[in-house]
């Protein structure tokens, strides 16, 4: 069975969303340590005094830290944005998540390359 981790991105009025986003990002480690398979973020409409970060540079920026997981929308509300925009910004975020993993894959590999080289150095 594949679980997944509905994340937070909505906070109550006088909470510092600077300091949200580190704890996100242990909160996306430690889901991707235990075995999580996914993460879903909700979108809604920003109404005053409640503060939400936005969804699609969130789920870019974990991505980094998510390392395999599945990441997307829990809940998108599509009819008011602009379809282009949502296309565009989706293929972005999906583009350097995608890039982001091949960097952390190269990496790895290379590190791993030179702990197993028999080659003397010049």
């Amino acid at each position: 069975m594949k679980v997944g981790l509905f994340i937070n991105t909505q906070f109550p009025e006088g909470f510092n969303l600077r300091e949200r986003v580190p704890e996100m990002v242990a909160q996306v480690r430690a889901a991707r340590e235990a075995g999580f398979a996914s993460l879903w973020f909700p979108h809604h409409w920003l109404t005053h005094p409640m503060q939400m970060l936005q969804i699609t540079p969130v789920m870019a920026y974990v991505a980094a830290h998510a390392q395999g997981m599945t990441i997307g929308p829990n809940i998108l509300i599509l009819p008011p944005l602009n379809p282009v925009h949502v296309a565009e910004t989706t293929s972005l975020a999906s583009a350097w998540a995608i890039a982001s993993r091949n960097s952390t894959r190269l990496a790895s590999a290379s590190v791993s390359g030179r702990r197993g080289s028999t080659r003397a150095s010049p």
